[in-house]
């Protein structure tokens, strides 16, 4: 697995092809109503500041993930993710923390909602380093970090 910026050119077409997880699925669904997955990530990476993905050996997006802005200062980090994910855990735990790091540079609290019932993405986010806490919505949980510096 390898971590490098976004392309539209390169990686647009792979990002409509991904096996997206159920969990990323029934995300996008709860957010946008219904919108198409692949609309629903395009508004991601149009709002954002920084966008990357993992490929694989062929190319494949494993995953996409970036960082918005909010007016308020702090940082909105996303990740949407392919069934291969879990096939590569170790290299996104290596790699997750830094990407972390590298993100509370530019902003210092990232926050943003996950899904209530996405338990593999909130155990993910608790061992980032991510304080999970219940939202005004009940169908989302909030996560944030703040910069310890």
């Amino acid at each position: 697995m390898q971590l490098r910026p976004f392309s539209m050119e390169l990686d647009w077409e792979r990002i409509k092809e991904m096996d997206l997880r159920p969990q990323d699925l029934a995300e996008i669904e709860l957010t946008t109503g219904g919108k198409p997955p692949a609309a629903a990530i395009q508004d991601s990476v149009l709002k954002s500041d920084e966008v990357h993905v993992a490929v694989n050996e062929d190319g494949g997006i494993i995953m996409i993930y970036g960082l918005g802005s909010h007016p308020s200062g702090f940082g909105i980090p996303w990740m949407i993710a392919s069934n291969e994910l879990y096939r590569h855990t170790f290299t996104l735990l290596k790699h997750g923390r830094m990407v972390v790091r590298r993100f509370l540079e530019r902003h210092p609290i990232l926050c943003n909602l996950v899904d209530a019932r996405n338990t593999v993405s909130i155990n993910w986010l608790r061992w980032m380093g991510f304080t999970i806490r219940d939202s005004e919505d009940p169908r989302f949980k909030l996560f944030y970090k703040e910069n310890p510096t």
